[in-house]
């Protein structure tokens, strides 16, 4: 968990090839691809949390072209994010 930040000061690194604000069960949060991340195979899924935010990162290095990193750290985010505070 990042205790510094939350979702609306990590759209504002300049970072990020790709930024799409989503919900993660409600939550506001985002899908994101940083520049050094777009041929990589290598996605963000980011939600507001207690007094920050959780980011779940999913990477892709062998698996099929036809899977979407982007959908399975959604994915995973969706089973994390009941374990955690709310925002505060």
């Amino acid at each position: 968990m990042n205790k510094r930040e939350n979702v609306a000061a990590a759209e504002k690194k300049s970072t990020w090839a790709e930024f799409e604000r989503v919900e993660v069960n409600g939550r506001s949060g985002a899908r994101a691809i940083s520049q050094g991340a777009t041929q990589a195979r290598v996605c963000d899924v980011m939600f507001n949390t207690g007094k920050g935010m959780i980011q779940v990162r999913a990477s892709e290095p062998r698996l099929p072209d036809d899977v979407d990193e982007c959908q399975k750290a959604l994915e995973i985010a969706k089973k994390v994010e009941p374990n955690v505070p709310e925002p505060a």
